[in-house]
C-alpha cells in the first residue's frame, strides 16, 4: 500500500512511502563500541592474553589513516612508508606496518 507521512514540510511535495505486506524488523543487539573493547582489554588483563589489537596495530592504524588525510589533502597517492619515515617508529611498531597506496577518493578538478 501507500501512506501519506505525517506533516510534510510546507516546500516539498508530500512525502509517501511503499510498503507490500507486513514488514517485520529484528530485534539487532547494539552494543557501545567502546564499552566492548573496553571489556575485552580487561579480559586480557586477567586471563593474561595478548588482545586481538595491540599498540602496533593502533599504530598501525594511524599511519594508514595519516596516509589517507595526506593522500586527499594533496590528490596523489601516499605510499604508508612516506608517513612512517616522517615519524620515530619503534622497531615493534615497523614490523606491524603494511606498505599499501592510498588513491583519494575525491575528484579534485
Amino acid at each position: 500500500g501507500v501512506a501519506e507521512m505525517q506533516d510534510p514540510p510546507e516546500d516539498a511535495q508530500p512525502r509517501m512511502t511503499y510498503r507490500y505486506g507486513d514488514v517485520v524488523a529484528p530485534y539487532l543487539v547494539s552494543n557501545e563500541p567502546l564499552v566492548v573493547e573496553d571489556r575485552h582489554f580487561v579480559d586480557s588483563i586477567l586471563s593474561s592474553s595478548a588482545p586481538i589489537t595491540d599498540g602496533a596495530n593502533g599504530l598501525a592504524v594511524v599511519e594508514i589513516l595519516e596516509a589517507a588525510k595526506l593522500s586527499l589533502d594533496e590528490g596523489r597517492p601516499v605510499e604508508i612508508s612516506e608517513v612512517q619515515e616522517s615519524v620515530e617508529h619503534t622497531e615493534v611498531a615497523s614490523k606491524s606496518s603494511a606498505s599499501q597506496s592510498f588513491v583519494p577518493m575525491m575528484d579534485h578538478s
